[in-house]
């Protein structure tokens, strides 16, 4: 039987390959925030359509990372938003106002990514914060039915 010998050179181009997919992977989990700065702008026909949450000032849309069906307290999907705010702000403005809107505190996680799980009859609210460079707040907003 013959033995296969494979030389160095395809362990070192095998190596780089795989370690260039790896960061590649890392790097795109790494960055959650807006995905087109052409798709970010002021939407209110998606805006309009959430009425039972507070949705803080001059947030603008993130078209493609939004996805939203139904309207008023009805709706349920992801709500993904940019506000020039910084993500403490942010983070209290949602402590300060769920409550007015009927939901109850569920779990709050304060850290790079901040995390607020909010819970009424009807719903469940998970709002992610991540802050973006120069002072921006990325906000994604999921709506979904309680069981």
């Amino acid at each position: 039987m013959e033995k296969i010998q494979i030389k160095p050179i395809v362990f070192i181009f095998l190596f780089f390959l795989l370690n260039s997919c790896a960061v590649n992977v890392q790097q795109s989990d790494k960055r959650k925030g807006p995905s087109n700065i052409a798709s970010i702008e002021e939407d209110p026909s998606i805006l309009n359509k959430v009425s039972d949450i507070p949705i803080p000032s001059n947030s603008l849309v993130d078209k493609d990372k939004t996805f939203v069906i139904g309207s008023g307290e009805e709706w349920i999907g992801r709500l993904s938003l940019i506000n020039n705010d910084k993500k403490n702000n942010i983070f209290d403005f949602f402590l300060k106002n769920m409550s007015n809107y009927s939901y109850k505190k569920k779990n709050i996680k304060e850290n790079n990514v901040s995390t607020l799980i909010y819970e009424n009859n009807k719903k469940v609210i998970f709002i992610k914060l991540l802050e973006l460079k120069i002072e921006k707040t990325f906000i994604e907003i999921t709506a979904t039915p309680v069981n």
